[in-house]
């Protein structure tokens, strides 16, 4: 294939430049998104009131970075190669890993080289590191694949690809700065697979003589690009045996269905089937698998699982590959091999392994083939088809992927009608266009899609430029680029530069900081000693990672246990029966966020045939209803950060404790309550626990009530509260607190000066000398506009904190003393 033809020095001096030009477009992108995750940062509370041990947020869509963090971390601190196990899911049991270690090391050293730079404590380093991570694999490939395609078309379309790799959005994404997992090496050998198809010709080759083509012009040539394409798919195997194993099923298919088509056309044009390029292509793609297995599972995880990387799966790739040469072969017209059958035998078996295995196994071998897993795959973003989420998200949505469907049209059309090399053409056609039917019915299929349709690209340009000279078909490449160009890396930059300078978050990325201060609230909880969480999957994958807790249920397919349990005590029936799930699963707290709170979904998994309505029998219904909560559960006050807004948000975090006293649950309850915003609700809760408890205790619990309600800025029931325990014990300070609410609350309806200055004259005729009683009445003679007497209070409030040594009080009330003495009354 030949898009361009200049002398060596000329073609590597243009792929430099279009390399720096790439990198800096990209470094661009990343320093935009380190601004944009710094102020994502400052979001919440967690940073200031309670840390976490981890503490860096991502953007939400990128979660499974939060994953790959904490599998680096527990390599880091001692975990052997290759990680197999990990404790922090699927509590209290633990599960298998079966991500590749390879990624896990990659993340770990980056985080070690971070350290060494930073000086920062190694989590911290590690975090810190994804901002940066992708950056040089993106490179990498870039110049790989670029200086590959160079080699074998010339500079204008190792040019191309570079920029679309960059500028292709569904093939950059995978690399988008912070989004640290294993997209972006998948797309790599995806596109790998798919482009060595293309340049070994579906096996055909065909002498140049010096004029431009689409076939290889050797066999060696063809041969060549089946290697690459081969070991290009063991890798993608040894990252993710799942995502690979179609871009290698279509391509081989294609390639098949290519020859059968139309081999007698070609090799009536002169072109030669070379039956080795398809047999060096499986053995190639087999033997790198075979090494990948050894190097993630030999000698000790030896196990039937094909969701994985598996010799059965290299056996069926190596079978496939001899399968294809023999039937493909017949395009050739050679006469019938009586031993042909026996020859086929071992390939058959060798591709029959796989589905036979699963067949006789089930879900011990696949575990897709479990009910709960299957329905589960529709119930999460990437397993929605691209009609829903187009649905979901709009127009912008669409236009995203709109480019996509352009060049299969545009493919479909010149295979149609191109007449030389054609098979080429319709082989990459072929291929782009399965990978746009995968991304149609499953949207998690629109990254993989990424490396096929850059392919068709490149062929278009070459097939439209056979009839032009050089200076055409540097046009038509450039084009191209510049068509490709914008779509990624500059589209990604502009949007992320848009929100740092309006001050905006995704209301997903928000998410991030709410979770990393749910986890600084548990942690409150319980200072010290290990902590289990239970929540919907998303909210387990980000508060667990922030506060490194052990959770029950995340969407991992290694977890289905987990899952299991997390849907069983969702949908209990009753408190009881959920309390000893909890109890099995060593369940120390819950995290009920309405956002995503995946309660209907676990309910549909479980019970597909019940009516909806069944759902409000379940315990995760019965929490966030209006009746008491078991006495067994103690929620602990949290109201979201007023810095993350989004519609609808409500948080229940609880805590799993001894059973509890039934003053002590209402109490907590009322006090989760107020803080929640829920006042009217939390005040009458209030009111049933104060009236279990003894006579002589409800004074103080009245006050104690009244300091809570007022700290939560619940100043209807603080005020109500101070006034019923003030009639039962006259208390100095309590009627400074209560005058000082009456004084300065913003609320017109609330606030009454008259009675707020009788109470703080007569607590201070009591307590002359007490900050909170002068502060209290220098604050009701500002509201009864004795301006000049609340500053001459405020100065010897001013004074007194001083003398204590107390210069924060200090410095508060020289504030509200300048509003005094300008003649304003203060406000809360």
């Amino acid at each position: 294939m030949e898009v361009s033809r200049e002398r060596p020095l000329t073609r590597w001096l243009l792929l430099l430049a279009a390399w720096v030009l790439i990198a800096a477009l990209a470094g661009w992108h990343t320093q935009v998104m380190r601004d944009y995750i710094a102020g994502l940062a400052g979001l919440g509370r967690a940073g200031a009131e309670q840390s976490t041990p981890l503490t860096r947020p991502c953007p939400g869509s990128f979660s499974d970075s939060h994953t790959w963090v904490r599998y680096a971390l527990a390599a880091q601190e001692g975990s052997p190669w290759p990680l197999r196990h990990t404790d922090t899911d699927n509590a209290n049991q633990g599960r298998e890993v079966h991500w590749s270690s390879a990624v896990v090391q990659a993340v770990a050293w980056a985080g070690r080289i971070q350290q060494r730079w930073s000086g920062e404590t190694l989590p911290r380093a590690t975090e810190q590191a994804l901002a940066w991570i992708n950056l040089p694999l993106l490179l990498a490939c870039i110049i790989g694949f670029s200086a590959w395609v160079a080699a074998r078309t010339g500079a204008a379309g190792g040019v191309l690809l570079a920029f679309g790799m960059i500028g292709h959005y569904s093939f950059y994404d995978g690399f988008y700065p912070n989004y640290v997992d294993h997209h972006g090496l998948l797309n790599a050998a995806g596109l790998g697979v798919a482009l060595g198809g293309m340049l070994m010709g579906a096996g055909w080759w065909r002498k140049s003589g010096g004029r431009p083509q689409l076939l290889p012009d050797s066999p060696g040539s063809a041969r060549r690009a089946a290697i690459v394409s081969g070991l290009c798919g063991a890798f993608g195997l040894w990252i993710s045996a799942a995502s690979t194993i179609p871009v290698i099923a279509i391509v081989g298919l294609t390639g098949l269905g290519s020859s059968l088509w139309l081999g007698r056309r070609v090799r009536a044009e002169g072109a030669e089937f070379d039956p080795a390029v398809w047999q060096w292509w499986g053995r190639a793609g087999a033997a790198g698998a075979l090494v990948a297995y050894a190097i993630e599972y030999a000698p000790g995880h030896l196990s039937l699982r094909l969701e994985a990387n598996h010799p059965f799966h290299a056996a069926a790739w190596w079978g496939a590959g001899e399968l294809i040469a023999r039937f493909a072969d017949a395009a050739r017209g050679r006469p019938a091999d009586r031993t042909a059958l026996f020859k086929l035998i071992a390939p058959v078996l060798a591709l029959l392994a796989v589905p036979l295995t699963i067949l006789l196994a089930g879900d011990r071998a696949f575990i897709l083939r479990d009910p709960f897993v299957a329905d589960l795959r529709h119930m999460v973003a990437e397993g929605m088809s691209f009609r829903a989420a187009s649905q979901l998200n709009g127009w912008e949505y669409e236009q995203r992927y709109l480019i996509n469907f352009v060049l299969v049209a545009a493919g479909i059309g010149v295979a149609l009608f191109n007449r030389r090399d054609r098979i080429v053409s319709v082989y990459v056609t072929a291929v782009a266009t399965c990978f746009l039917l995968l991304s149609c019915w499953e949207i998690r299929w629109w990254l993989t899609a990424g490396g096929p349709i850059l392919c068709l690209v490149l062929a278009l340009v070459a097939t439209l430029g056979l009839k032009l000279g050089q200076g055409g078909r540097w046009a038509l490449a450039l084009g191209a680029g510049v068509i490709l160009l914008p779509g990624g890396a500059i589209h990604g930059a502009r949007a992320v530069q848009t929100l740092v300078r309006t001050h905006t978050a995704d209301p997903l990325d928000l998410m991030e900081p709410l979770y990393r201060d749910i986890a600084a609230a548990i942690r409150s909880s319980q200072p010290t000693g290990p902590i289990t969480l239970l929540a919907s999957p998303n909210t387990s994958t980000g508060v667990g990672y922030y506060g490194r807790f052990a959770t029950v249920g995340t969407l991992y397919w290694e977890n289905t246990a987990g899952l299991k349990a997390a849907a069983a005590i969702y949908g209990a029936e009753s408190d009881a029966t959920a309390r000893e799930l909890l109890r099995a699963r060593g369940v120390t707290h819950l995290a009920l966020v309405s956002n995503g709170n995946f309660e209907t979904e676990f309910f549909r998994l479980l019970r597909p045939n019940a009516p909806i309505a069944e759902l409000e029998q379940t315990f995760a219904h019965r929490l966030l209803g209006p009746g008491d909560l078991p006495r067994w559960l103690k929620p602990l006050p949290y109201r979201p950060p007023v810095t993350i807004q989004l519609p609808g948000l409500s948080v229940l975090l609880l805590q799993v404790v001894p059973e509890q006293a039934e003053f002590e649950a209402l109490w907590q309850q009322a006090c989760a309550q107020i803080a929640m915003g829920a006042v009217e609700q939390g005040g009458a809760r209030f009111q049933r626990a104060i009236a279990l408890a003894a006579p002589d205790q409800r004074a103080r619990l009245y006050r104690a009530a009244a300091d809570f309600a007022g700290a939560q800025a619940a100043l209807g029931p603080a005020i109500g509260f101070y006034r019923t325990a003030l009639t039962m014990n006259p208390d100095p300070r309590a009627a400074a607190e209560l005058a000082w609410l009456l004084a300065t609350t913003g609320d017109a309806a609330l606030r009454n000066g008259r009675e707020a200055l009788n109470l703080a004259q007569a607590a201070a005729a009591v307590a002359g000398n007490d900050l909170i009683v002068l502060n209290a009445l220098a604050g009701a003679l500002a509201e009864n506009q004795r301006f000049a007497e609340a500053a001459e209070v405020a100065n010897r409030a001013i004074g007194l904190a001083r003398a204590t040594g107390d210069a924060r009080v200090a410095d508060m009330l020289q504030v509200r003393l300048a509003h005094y003495r300008a003649g304003r009354p203060w406000r809360q």
